[in-house]
């Protein structure tokens, strides 16, 4: 499959909010986990922080981190 089409199948997938921004309530797209380091077992997963799902928000947030959310804003 040529780039182009992946990048743009990619593109016309439909998101949705996980998780609602701790600040003001709305809702945000965000990773559904987030990676603390390795371990001896393997890399270790955790739910995202805080911080990193308020950078996830379209008001209180910055980019790259609510780019997601921006553009479930757009399809809506």
């Amino acid at each position: 499959m040529a780039r182009w089409r992946v990048t743009s199948w990619i593109r016309t997938t439909e998101l949705l909010a996980n998780n609602h921004c701790p600040v003001c309530g709305t809702p945000v797209v965000v990773g559904p986990t987030s990676r603390l380091g390795r371990a001896l077992a393997g890399p270790m997963f955790a739910p995202p922080p805080e911080a990193e799902v308020t950078g996830a928000c379209a008001i209180h947030g910055r980019f790259p981190w609510n780019r997601a959310t921006k553009r479930l804003r757009q399809q809506q």
